[in-house]
């Protein structure tokens, strides 16, 4: 019962965070945003092209749920359904919009994961996905960045480029060889008793580098017809930001 009653008051005061934050939005937007300027900007913007952008973020959106649920699968959580990963991703991204860090994003999921899992479990599978996310988001940044050197007065000779890419796939198979060597990473910080499948680690970190492409793609999309910049410049700077 005890239980039970924690949760119910855990879930309210979650509803009164969503909604007093939503208040607190919308109380600022109305009186700060020029919201003539705001449609005058949007209509720089075709819609085709807008509906494009959606698009690609929802797909990307989409990867990063699926690469939350193989994480969260291959260390047991089973009781999870991608419907669920792709709102709690939602609001915790909401979240961290509002809050000056990703923390905030984090602790929401860490809260709604609890009831499925061990505390432990629960930090373990939001701080792998938030590693994952972070090494597939370096190793798409490395592939893009090239690109904008010449912005930086930064001239590249050819010959240098598959030095480059060797370099990028080198760091890809380490971080890749990294995960498959998980558990015995675990054993050596005192955590063997965590329990992982590998496989399940390695398609979501493969699916991860898709969704930050996809997602930078969209960018590139958005903004083409607003920049001299060339689409993987526009995905680089996207990444980097």
């Amino acid at each position: 019962m005890l239980t039970l009653r924690q949760n119910k008051h855990t879930k309210l005061a979650l509803q009164l965070l969503k909604w007093g934050v939503l208040i607190l939005i919308g109380i600022i937007a109305v009186t700060t945003l020029d919201f003539s300027s705001v449609i005058q900007n949007l209509r720089a913007f075709q819609f085709s092209t807008v509906l494009i952008f959606f698009l690609l973020a929802s797909a990307a959106t989409l990867f990063y749920a699926v690469r939350w649920l193989l994480i969260a699968g291959s260390m047991g959580i089973l009781q999870l359904n991608l419907l669920f990963v792709l709102r709690l991703n939602l609001l915790s991204e909401f979240v961290s919009i509002v809050l000056p860090s990703y923390l905030g994003g984090d602790g929401l999921r860490l809260l709604r994961l609890r009831p499925y899992t061990t505390n432990r479990n629960a930090a373990m599978c939001v701080l792998i996905d938030r590693l994952v996310g972070l090494f597939t988001l370096g190793i798409a940044t490395l592939i893009c960045l090239p690109s904008i050197l010449p912005l930086l007065n930064i001239l590249i000779e050819p010959q240098i480029i598959p030095y480059i890419a060797i370099g990028v796939g080198l760091v890809a198979v380490v971080g890749l060889v990294l995960i498959r060597q998980m558990p015995h990473l675990l054993v050596t910080f005192g955590l063997g008793d965590l329990r992982f499948d590998v496989k399940p680690l390695m398609i979501a970190a493969l699916l991860s580098l898709v969704g930050h492409m996809i997602y930078a793609s969209a960018y590139a999309v958005l903004f083409l017809s607003l920049t001299d910049a060339t689409p993987v410049q526009v995905m680089a700077i996207t990444l980097l930001a």
